[in-house]
């Protein structure tokens, strides 16, 4: 449904979106780094947007539209952590190219109940219904989330465990997963099982890139794109 060249990935090039997302280019502020007057993204977090490509992550084949690094990271701690779901308009703008055709819904990763209620954000749910007005497919909540699961982050390829998902309601046809991250690819994975279903993609925000091909750790290793920058809360202006 799209590509790179396609005018929506001409965020990270400084260029203007399309008319189906217009509603970014109003945001006052860099949604990345809180800058006045330079929204949706300043020169600066545009410069630092590192494109993402496709990999296998424990079975499931998925493409990320950037690497969780600098801006990428940023944004979705942003959406993730503080609820800012203006990230997610960026987010959804760089996602949506990746749609395979054929597509026929949109099916988002919901978060575990209790990190929903402590954040009041569900990520993957803002990101698809964000990327369905885009694409023009329906948004499916499918899934059902376990109220908590152990945090992937930091952990190793044998300490990650895929959540279980249940069934919410059934779906047909091609369905494309929606995440904010993916590093194992171990909550995809309890997604897909889920689902059971033969046909489906993923299409996630950001990824470290790291393929999950053997039991070696999967680092969340300290990244050297100037991370402590990019760590710095937004800081609250009137």
């Amino acid at each position: 449904m799209g590509s790179r060249e396609d005018p929506v990935w001409g965020i990270a090039r400084g260029l203007v979106l399309p008319a189906t997302t217009r509603y970014v280019v109003h945001v006052p502020v860099c949604v990345a780094c809180g800058e006045w007057g330079c929204g949706p993204l300043c020169l600066s977090c545009r410069s630092r947007l590192r494109p993402g490509n496709s990999g296998v992550f424990s079975g499931v084949r998925a493409s990320y539209a950037l690497h969780h690094s600098a801006t990428g990271r940023l944004l979705v701690h942003r959406l993730k952590y503080h609820g800012l779901t203006s990230a997610a308009d960026v987010l959804a703008a760089v996602m949506a190219p990746l749609f395979p055709a054929g597509a026929t819904a949109i099916v988002p990763v919901p978060r575990a109940k209790l990190r929903r209620i402590a954040y009041g954000v569900d990520p993957a749910l803002e990101l698809a219904r964000r990327i369905g007005a885009l694409v023009e497919l329906p948004v499916v909540r499918a899934l059902r989330p376990p109220l908590w699961w152990p945090r992937h982050a930091a952990r190793n390829h044998a300490q990650r465990t895929s959540p279980s998902f249940s069934i919410r309601r059934g779906v047909s046809g091609h369905p494309v997963l929606v995440d904010d991250v993916v590093t194992s690819g171990a909550t995809l994975q309890g997604a897909a099982a889920a689902l059971r279903i033969q046909r489906f993609s993923a299409v996630v925000a950001t990824s470290p890139g790291m393929m999950v091909t053997s039991k070696a750790p999967i680092a969340s290793r300290r990244l050297r794109d100037g991370q402590a920058e990019w760590q710095r809360p937004v800081e609250r202006r009137p």
